[in-house]
C-alpha cells in the first residue's frame, strides 16, 4: 500500500478541519464585532444628547440678562462715552 493512500483520509482532514476553525472564528469576531458596534451607537446616542444639554446650558450662560447680572454682582460699572486719539504727524522726516 503506498503511503499516499495511507494517509489521504488525514490529507483531506486537516485542511477541512482548518477551513472550519476559520469559519467558527470568522463568525464569533463578527458577533463580537456587531455588539461591539452596537454598544458604540448607544453611546454615541448618549454623547449627542449630552452636547445638545451643554448648548443649552451655554447659551443660558452666556446669555445678555446672566451677563449683566455678574457684572453688578461683580461690581462693574458702565463705560462712558468713548474719546479716540487723534493721529499725530510722522515723527521721523526723511
Amino acid at each position: 500500500m503506498s503511503l499516499l493512500k495511507k494517509f489521504s483520509p488525514l490529507l483531506l482532514l486537516f485542511p477541512t478541519m482548518a477551513v472550519i476553525l476559520v469559519y467558527v472564528f470568522i463568525v464569533s469576531h463578527t458577533g463580537v464585532m456587531g455588539y461591539e458596534l452596537s454598544e458604540k451607537q448607544l453611546q454615541l446616542g448618549r454623547l449627542k444628547e449630552q452636547v445638545k444639554e451643554l448648548d443649552i446650558k451655554a447659551s443660558e450662560l452666556s446669555a445678555l440678562p446672566r451677563v449683566q447680572e455678574l457684572s453688578q454682582q461683580l461690581g462693574l460699572s458702565a463705560h462712558g462715552p468713548v474719546e479716540y486719539l487723534n493721529p499725530t504727524p510722522a515723527v521721523a522726516v526723511k
